[in-house]
């Protein structure tokens, strides 16, 4: 794991804390799984149309595929609005720097669970 930057935008905001969080969860912040955040029913987007059905499922792709370790994860905006959250900034690995974008809907206003996750640029 490298070093992680976070936006400092989120002081007087709790929830967009959370969703700041939960981008540097899904970037692997630490070898522990996002199970914990997901709903049963949870369903991964991913930019090329692939849809991933399910927690378990979820899970893997994210540990298998999205997880890498980065010398640099930099959250340049975290923000959340109702049921919906949204985050960006870059991942750097090996030296190259990728954009990413996380979009995320919760079951509920109070953000407890990921009922969607979309994901570009990783």
């Amino acid at each position: 794991m490298g070093q992680i930057v976070k936006s400092g935008e989120c002081q007087n905001s709790p929830k967009n804390a959370a969703m700041e969080e939960i981008a540097i969860a899904i970037f692997g912040a630490s070898q522990d799984d996002i199970r914990e955040l997901l709903a049963d029913n949870v369903t991964l987007h991913l930019a090329d149309g692939t849809q991933i059905e399910g927690s378990e499922a979820t899970n893997l792709y994210v540990a298998q595929h999205v997880r890498r370790g980065f010398d640099l994860l930099k959250i340049d905006h975290a923000i959340t609005h109702g049921r919906v959250g949204a985050a960006n900034g870059f991942v750097s690995i090996e030296g190259r720097q990728n954009g990413f974008s996380v979009f995320v809907e919760f079951v509920n206003t109070k953000a407890e669970r990921l009922k969607a996750i979309k994901l570009y640029g990783f």
